[in-house]
């Protein structure tokens, strides 16, 4: 199944790093096969998210922009995201990636 989605737009929503893990768990679960280009999930609070999750969603989507500003990720979320993204063979379409610490949403 595959859903006809292209952005998804979750900023500051209070969404947890366990909701966002869910969510990808549920998906893959469930076979459904994302087509987003644009993920923005930025100010929310991210600390506790599963970055090999995160990475296989980023290749799986055909994500061209993530927004991840001001969501507190630690450099082991970051540094699993990426050997995730590396360890999948396939290419990465991302063309812009946010994860700035940034507070202030129009900076």
């Amino acid at each position: 199944m595959s859903a006809n989605l292209y952005g998804l737009e979750m900023h500051d929503c209070n969404l947890s790093g366990d909701i966002i893990n869910d969510m990808i768990k549920e998906c893959s679960d469930r076979g459904v096969e994302l087509r987003l280009s644009h993920l923005n999930i930025s100010h929310n609070n991210l600390s506790d998210i599963d970055g090999t999750s995160l990475g296989s969603l980023i290749m799986s989507a055909n994500l061209n922009d993530l927004d991840m500003c001001d969501c507190n990720l630690s450099g082991d979320i970051i540094n699993d995201m990426i050997k995730e993204c590396s360890d999948i063979e396939d290419e990465l379409r991302l063309e812009s990636l946010d994860i700035r610490p940034c507070s202030d949403p129009w900076r």
